[in-house]
């Protein structure tokens, strides 16, 4: 299940940090504040702390109990809010080895990825139902973001490789 970001506010500032006018330290310490963010509220997720876990706690121990479900699942804006159109995930493994899985939604990907010493193994899909979705080209939207923090970092520092 996707974790909510519960500050997008620290996102829409990664955002606004990284224009065409911004250095390329300016680049690198904004880059390495979201990394910082996500971090954190990866730690949170680990121990339990992602408000996603707690509402569908919520919802199955209503179902569980036979109680009404309560009436914030069926709100319009409690539909949007999980609406999650980009669902990412983790597992490491030390084999050099590709898994998949698929969207959450029918409008989505599925994310999946192993950071290994020397490289990330990615696996992107989608529905080839949905006219809005093109896994191909989520693929090469993500190398080239990929890439291009690459080259932002080894400048910023001096590398070359």
């Amino acid at each position: 299940m996707a974790v909510w970001e519960m500050n997008c506010e620290r996102a829409c500032q990664h955002q606004r940090g990284y224009n065409d006018k911004s250095t390329a330290n300016q680049k690198v310490a904004v880059l390495r504040r979201a990394i910082d963010c996500h971090s954190a509220y990866t730690d949170m997720t680990l121990k339990g702390l992602a408000i996603d876990r707690h509402l569908l706690g919520l919802k199955l121990q209503a179902i569980e109990e036979g109680l009404s479900v309560p009436e914030i699942f069926m709100d319009t804006s409690f539909a949007v809010a999980t609406h999650w159109r980009l669902s990412t995930g983790q597992v490491p493994a030390r084999a050099d080895c590709v898994m998949c899985f698929g969207p959450m939604e029918p409008d989505g990907y599925g994310v999946w990825y192993n950071p290994l010493e020397d490289h990330i193994n990615f696996s992107v899909s989608a529905f080839n139902c949905c006219e809005e979705t093109n896994a191909e080209w989520f693929s090469k939207s993500l190398e080239t973001a990929l890439s291009d923090m690459h080259s932002l970092v080894l400048g910023a520092t001096g590398q070359t490789t």
